[in-house]
């Protein structure tokens, strides 16, 4: 019992250089909280989890991502254990995965991340819920990121959709966003498709001018 409670000692100090930003400081006494609880509680224990996920972020906020992606899949395996594969923490776990993937610009894993996120969200909190709506955001930002337009504008209308479903009127915030966000998309590609046509006509009608003339007769 004092060893968890020098555990958690460690932990709080590691919150308050957190909070100061002071990122190696707060990694330090994070590990060594998490040292003492793998020797007093076993590696598949919640708290374990917890501050495996704590230093996932201090990683990522110190643009260390390789350590961040190790403890993020550290804490998926452990909540999947201890939580079962559809608890809404594994969504949790995934979304961390997936901003990890997309600072890296992974955005093919990122998206099979969120794909999986998004799935586990649908059963641990109904398809039509805000989180479920949230999630068709994520995705819909990865995919405009690959360059399907398409498919984000697709995205983006079905969040609407739920959106209004939970009671959000035109006037939301978030509904107006998307809507922003459609309409931003929507002229990218108009804008593209028409300059796309200028080239296409140009380059044929200069293939035509620089056609070489039949000898005369």
């Amino acid at each position: 019992e004092i060893q968890l409670q020098l555990a958690d000692l460690h932990s709080n100090k590691a919150s308050v250089h957190s909070e100061k930003q002071e990122r190696i400081e707060a990694i330090e006494h994070y590990n060594a909280a998490l040292t003492i609880q793998m020797n007093e509680l076993g590696e598949d224990d919640p708290s374990v989890a917890c501050t495996l996920h704590n230093i996932g972020t201090m990683n990522y906020r110190s643009g260390d991502l390789n350590f961040a992606l190790k403890s993020y899949k550290q804490v998926l395996k452990m909540r999947r254990y201890l939580l079962g594969p559809t608890h809404s923490s594994i969504a949790d776990a995934l979304i961390n995965i997936a901003m990890v993937h997309e600072k890296e610009g992974e955005f093919t894993k990122a998206e099979s991340a969120l794909s999986a996120a998004s799935k586990v969200t649908a059963i641990a909190h109904g398809p039509n819920s805000q989180k479920a709506a949230c999630m068709k955001e994520r995705l819909a930002s990865v995919y405009l990121r690959k360059g399907y337009a398409d498919a984000a504008i697709g995205l983006y209308s079905d969040a609407i959709i739920i959106y209004k479903k939970n009671g959000f009127d035109d006037g939301h915030p978030c509904i107006k966003t998307i809507s922003e966000r459609i309409t931003q998309i929507s002229m990218k590609k108009s804008e593209s498709s028409s300059i796309s046509s200028v080239l296409t006509g140009f380059l044929n009608c200069t293939s035509f001018t620089l056609q070489p003339k039949s000898p005369e007769s």
